[in-house]
């Protein structure tokens, strides 16, 4: 792996994280502005570390691959699959998890960030399996940075419909809610 390549890696791990603690915070100012947090509320907060963790250990793993010795062809086919396989779970359950929560279809806006997550989940096989063209790391952090990208979008349009979606709000023993 060259310098570019390593420092492109921490530099994307560094903005995930930054990204993932922000986008965290600022979902939890709705509660503390009164409000309760909805189920809803916490798939979108839940969606965005789960990507967020995703990517900040897929940008990791092929720094620690390539100090064990891996060629860039190795490492680049290993870390695609390590990231594909969860981004490609999550994302097929992700409608079925969010209609439960709100009742609703999936509008557009939130079909476009599936849509998104498949596009990175297709450049990370890519990167695993070599096709259209041979495994490597270029094609693993296009995959991730479109995660990322999809990531953005999921908390744009969350906190976008935060005020429109309606679900339940979370039991929390022991809390005071502002109707009781």
């Amino acid at each position: 792996m060259d310098h570019a390549q390593a420092e492109y890696f921490g530099t994307l791990a560094t903005v995930v994280v930054t990204f993932v603690g922000f986008s965290s915070v600022f979902l939890t100012f709705r509660q503390a502005a009164g409000g309760r947090v909805s189920r809803y509320d916490v798939l979108v907060t839940r969606t965005i570390v789960y990507y967020g963790v995703l990517i900040v250990l897929g940008a990791l793993l092929p720094l620690l691959l390539t100090l064990f010795g891996l060629p860039p062809a190795a490492v680049a086919r290993t870390a695609g699959a390590t990231a594909a396989l969860p981004a490609l779970g999550y994302n097929i359950i992700f409608p079925r998890r969010r209609r439960v929560v709100t009742g609703r279809p999936t509008p557009g806006r939130v079909r476009v960030h599936i849509a998104l997550v498949y596009a990175a989940v297709a450049a990370l096989a890519a990167a695993t399996v070599g096709w259209p063209a041979p495994p490597a790391l270029t094609t693993y952090a296009a995959g991730l940075t479109i995660l990322l990208g999809a990531t953005f979008l999921a908390f744009l349009v969350g906190i976008d419909l935060l005020p429109s979606e309606t679900s339940p709000p979370v039991d929390v023993p022991g809390a005071r809610s502002p109707d009781r």
